[in-house]
């Protein structure tokens, strides 16, 4: 029966000439709730979310955990493109250490636009992975965010040009992303943001790019391996590294505004921009080693504490390091040795202050040496000699405090 309060509308706001139904009165009343609790209404004609109640089970459209699952092998398979799975918290766990936790695509199939929502993956061969029959090159991305992956081989392991975006994901494992090097052809094409991966095996993968591009922003990465190989860029920035050794190989490396703590960049044939960054070493190595036969390289506008040599010359032309603050090493700036050693370029604006050792060292190559300031190094505060060695001497040097004569190979002010 309709109830009427004065104004000639019923309680729900209807005319009084117009009959309520009972069923009608329940819908009203639920959507309401929703509202009030902040759940969006279903939209008209929209499918229900599939639930996803146990193991091994094949989604085609978007999903919702509705428990926690312990499984043996793959445990949920994604099989159709735009698809969102919603973990709700929960966790997915391996009973016997292989398989995946979340497959995309299956055997014959690949599943791309997939969004992975909100959950933990954990003990499984690889977190989440991609089916080898996604071929790239891919043009919908598929994104996880808010996932934690703990204790898998791989946290997401994604190969064949795979693109993915990962947003707020915390991952600790063996390996973080990436691919095997002997594995599978070229990783995934990698976007990490706000992002935390901490790799328990020394000699495992924190974030690899092999012959496809992966860029790191605003992360933190701990132990293991950074590498980018076979023209996969890589790209580091306003992020933070720990105990990482990050190496780059017929490829391109750009780490900018990052604070690296045990951490350093080897180069062997790569273009390399170094930029803003700062560099605490260990007390030993080398924080930056410039090799760049394949690519321009720069090094620029960085400090560097802590380590035996803060940039390690090796080979490459138009190599440009300038604007950077060298305290508290053994050598600011030191070549390498034998007659492989063939870099040339510009040292310019940069300070020496306070090393144990030479500020700034060079024996072989030719180099514009201009503008530097040295005071207070153990050894020369500039010692640029040697037959293989070609100086300009672009004036405006100055150095003292160091061993004298101050300066060998180029004209310093005191």
């Amino acid at each position: 029966m309709r109830k009427l309060v004065n104004n000639g509308r019923d309680r729900l706001g209807h005319r009084s000439g117009v009959a309520t139904s009972p069923a009608a009165l329940v819908a009203a009343l639920l959507a309401a709730l929703l509202g009030v609790w902040g759940v969006p209404a279903l939209a008209a004609g929209a499918t229900p979310m599939a639930a996803v109640t146990s193991c091994g089970q094949v989604v085609v459209t978007d999903a919702v955990l509705h428990t926690d699952l312990t499984c043996a092998g793959d445990a949920l398979i994604v099989a159709a493109n735009d698809v969102t799975v919603r973990m709700d918290g929960h966790r997915i766990s391996s009973s016997d250490g292989t398989g995946t936790g979340i497959m995309l695509g299956t055997g014959g199939t690949c599943a791309t636009g997939v969004h992975l929502r909100g959950g933990t993956i954990t003990g499984f061969a690889a977190g989440v992975s991609n089916s080898p029959a996604c071929q790239g090159p891919i043009a919908d991305r598929s994104g996880a965010s808010d996932l934690t992956l703990t204790d898998n081989a791989w946290g997401f392991q994604l190969t064949n040009d795979y693109p993915m975006d990962l947003k707020r994901a915390s991952i600790t494992g063996p390996n973080g992303v990436g691919i095997a090097f002997q594995c599978c052809g070229v990783s995934g094409d990698i976007r990490l943001f706000s992002s935390t991966i901490t790799v328990t095996d020394p000699t495992g993968i924190n974030v690899d790019a092999i012959g496809q591009a992966t860029t790191a922003q605003s992360s933190r990465l701990s132990g293991g391996q950074v590498f980018s190989t076979l023209d996969g860029p890589l790209t580091i920035s306003d992020s933070r590294l720990s105990d990482v050794t990050v190496s780059c190989s017929v490829s391109n490396i750009e780490v900018t505004a990052t604070k690296l703590v045990n951490s350093s960049v080897a180069a062997t044939d790569c273009g390399e921009t170094i930029s803003g960054d700062q560099f605490f070493g260990p007390g030993s190595g080398t924080g930056v080693i410039v090799d760049s036969d394949v690519g321009d390289a720069s090094v620029t506008g960085n400090t560097f504490t802590g380590w035996d040599v803060g940039i390690g010359l090796s080979n490459g032309g138009a190599i440009l390091i300038a604007n950077n603050r060298f305290r508290d090493n053994v050598n600011g700036i030191a070549p390498c040795s034998g007659p492989s050693c063939t870099a040339s370029g510009s040292v310019t604006g940069n300070r020496f202050i306070g090393n144990s050792g030479t500020g700034l060292l060079l024996s072989t190559g030719t180099w514009d040496i201009t503008s530097n300031v040295a005071v207070h190094n153990g050894g020369l505060g500039i010692d640029a000699e040697g037959a293989g060695l070609t100086v300009i001497d672009g004036g405006g040097n100055v150095a003292n405090g160091n061993l004298a004569p101050q300066c060998v190979g180029v004209v310093c002010s005191p």
